[in-house]
């Protein structure tokens, strides 16, 4: 039901499922709210589905305002803030959302949105980079500086992501760089499942990387990279592609109009 981290720590168990419960949720929430206002009002427009975002937008940015007051006072572990708060539906929900101004944006202002689409990709990249550069010159933890990544720091990451948007949604066919995106984003959900339980815990387990130099690091971070991505392009090729096609089949199809 996916609910062990709807409002809880997210369990050690199978971690990678904590973005699927957001995603879950978000994609529920958000058209039955659209549903309810349907049924009440008898009509709903452009400005209802904003307004819907809106909201939903400032219940995750409240939530996590009133988990910096009430709840963090109690958590001591160091990884807290990632199980705690970073990983929890209630918490999180709003990020989805972000992507769904994005989208109103490029269906009712699709001129503004392909015009404007490298001043924004500036913003972005500088908005992105400036963030952890100051994260990385002020040392922040956030373990010691909770308010900052509580309240702050994940609703401008997720508005600089927003502001790549416009120029990735308008590449045309053909450009080498949506080449490599679209195909590191149709592995992506392999590639999720697989580089951190699977590939970085075994290294981990057989290797110690603390202890090594400079130069072995690198070799095992171009080792992690190698096998998450041949392992992932296999998952996709051998499992993920083959399911999906079976699952769009006709013969599937026509058994579900039968019934």
């Amino acid at each position: 039901m996916f609910l062990q981290n709807f409002n809880q720590i997210q369990p050690d168990f199978f971690t990678e499922s904590w973005s699927l419960s957001i995603e879950e949720f978000a994609y529920i929430i958000g058209p039955l709210l659209l549903l309810i206002i349907g049924y009440v009002f008898k009509s709903i427009n452009k400005y209802t589905f904003l307004t819907i975002t809106l909201i939903v937008i400032l219940f995750g940015v409240i939530n996590r305002y009133y988990f910096h007051n009430s709840i963090i006072n109690s958590i001591v572990e160091d990884n807290s803030w990632s199980k705690s708060l970073r990983k929890v539906v209630v918490y999180r929900i709003d990020s989805i959302y972000y992507g769904f101004i994005g989208a109103y944006f490029a269906y009712y202002f699709a001129k503004h949105w392909n015009r404007l689409k490298n001043m924004f990709s500036v913003l972005g990249v500088l908005m992105f980079f400036s963030i952890h550069t100051f994260i990385l010159i002020q040392k922040i933890e956030p373990s010691v500086d909770s308010f900052f990544f509580n309240n702050i720091y994940l609703p401008l990451l997720a508005l600089s992501i927003l502001l790549f948007f416009p120029l990735f949604s308008t590449w045309k066919n053909g450009n080498i760089f949506k080449s490599i995106i679209t195909k590191i984003s149709i592995w992506s959900y392999s590639i999720y499942l697989i580089n951190y339980s699977i590939v970085l815990l075994t290294l981990n387990h057989f290797i110690d990387v603390g202890k090594l130099n400079i130069i072995l690091k690198v070799i095992v971070l171009i080792a992690f990279w190698t096998i998450t991505f041949v392992a992932s392009y296999l998952l996709y090729s051998k499992f993920e592609k083959p399911m999906m096609n079976f699952r769009d089949s006709k013969l599937i199809t026509n058994r579900f109009n039968k019934k």
